[in-house]
């Protein structure tokens, strides 16, 4: 199959659809974190919304960061959480590119 199942292209192709079939409503379309997530933005009868389209590890261990860094139960050691939180954000981008690889490879 190729280089067509990795998790951007999909988010790509799909972002594309979407914007073809709903394009009097999409107002801006951005692409974050190397190309695999997607951050949709417009408006229906003068109500804003935004979609954003994440790989699933992507989020999963975005969500653990920010309750971990954003919603900390512990306010202490921001210095200790953000370097933490470094950590995490690369290790997340080298899971979802092994993912990426494996997929890609079959």
């Amino acid at each position: 199959m190729g280089s067509i199942w990795c998790i951007g292209q999909i988010i790509l192709e799909f972002t594309q659809i979407l914007k073809m079939e709903l394009n009097h409503y999409i107002t801006n379309i951005q692409f974050r974190e190397n190309n695999k997530v997607a951050y949709i933005f417009g408006k229906i009868d003068g109500t804003s919304f935004e979609i954003q389209l994440w790989p699933s590890v992507m989020l999963q261990l975005f969500l653990i960061d920010y309750y971990n860094v954003y919603k900390p139960t512990n306010p202490n050691n921001v210095d200790e959480r953000l370097e933490k939180s470094k950590k995490i954000h690369a290790l997340e981008h080298m899971v979802q590119n092994l993912i990426d690889k494996e997929i890609s490879s079959l």
